[in-house]
């Protein structure tokens, strides 16, 4: 499994709401050269949306299995999510 630089908490349960709003976040803070690719849904119903940035990823996640919504990223983000300790 993948290790990112940057992990933000957004919820502490899962939110479908929550996802969407750090969707739009992302996609609204002009990151140059992001480009979004399509939904993945997984059979317990938690969502995953995934960005290629020039040097890396961003995922966003909806776990329900996990209870959380949050993001990981190959770049900072703090200027959109509060970072969570590591």
């Amino acid at each position: 499994m993948k290790k990112y630089k940057y992990s933000y908490n957004i919820e502490k349960f899962a939110d479908n709401e929550a996802f969407l709003q750090a969707c739009r976040r992302i996609e609204q803070a002009g990151i140059t050269d992001l480009q979004k690719e399509q939904l993945a849904v997984d059979v317990d119903g938690s969502l995953l949306q995934l960005y290629y940035v020039p040097h890396g990823r961003i995922i966003v996640f909806n776990d329900y299995y996990v209870g959380a919504v949050y993001v990981d990223s190959d770049i900072d983000l703090s200027h959109l999510f509060t970072v969570a300790s590591f």
